[in-house]
């Protein structure tokens, strides 16, 4: 039987009060960053992996996937622009021991940054994720000649309604339009080379906390111990990530 194991780090009440407040507001954040990336990260490998072969719920699921991936994509601009604002609040307290180990974090942040992808991403946030601009919508419908036919689906339980005219209108103005800016034709593999780009960001933001709550026990409390396995789990609970097996946890490296 496969197994995925744990290891617990803690930290006492005692403990904690030895950092800084805006070092234990910043593990606070990336914690919950994290939280929130992985629970993505688990709901996006569910859609995909587990497509049905009945057409109608087949489109549904298109419609969560690119409700999901619009979600990847703005939980990642949010995300980049709190670490951001983490490492000036640890500069601005001085707290020495971590703000230096911290300004490593946003080298390797810039790199994302840097890419055609961030700009892509993040203009697709701020048209389709926390904000519904009418507006911009009106402005597309009026750019636009001619439609594909209106598809939508209604159910007794109003949850299971849902509309693929909708959401094949907003993924392809959006976010192909988005990616179209850069090139001249977008095609769909440059598409999931963007989707795949986020994913990895996704994993770099995880590896993040992992640090940061390392480094806090390497600087404060260098002599506590980790155990070699905390818990070990049945993988049939726990998500199957390339050879590996990902838990609903934690799990330092």
């Amino acid at each position: 039987m496969n197994t995925a194991d744990l290891y617990e780090l803690s930290f006492t009440d005692e403990e904690l009060k030895k950092l800084a407040p805006e070092e234990l507001a910043v593990m606070l954040l990336l914690g919950h960053i994290s939280n929130e990336i992985g629970a993505l990260q688990r709901l996006l490998g569910q859609c995909y992996d587990n497509r049905p072969t009945e057409v109608e719920i087949d489109e549904a699921y298109r419609v969560y996937l690119f409700f999901l991936i619009r979600s990847m994509w703005a939980t990642l601009v949010e995300a980049t622009k709190a670490l951001n604002k983490s490492q000036g609040v640890l500069r601005k307290a001085k707290t020495a021991r971590l703000s230096a180990f911290f300004d490593e974090l946003i080298k390797d942040l810039k790199r994302y940054k840097q890419s055609a992808h961030f700009e892509v991403i993040k203009n697709v946030r701020n048209k389709t994720r926390y904000h519904y601009d009418l507006d911009v919508v009106v402005g597309l419908v009026k750019g636009r000649d001619t439609f594909q036919p209106f598809k939508g689906y209604l159910h007794d339980n109003s949850v299971n309604s849902f509309s693929p005219f909708a959401e094949n209108f907003f993924s392809g103005e959006l976010v192909i339009g988005e990616l179209g800016k850069k090139e001249n034709l977008v095609t769909p593999e440059q598409l999931i080379e963007l989707i795949e780009w986020g994913l990895e960001f996704l994993k770099f933001f995880q590896e993040v906390f992992e640090k940061y709550i390392l480094e806090i026990h390497t600087q404060y409390f260098p002599t506590n111990i980790i155990p070699e396995i905390s818990r070990r789990y049945d993988a049939r609970h726990c998500v199957q990530q390339g050879e590996g097996f990902a838990p609903l946890f934690y799990e330092p490296r």
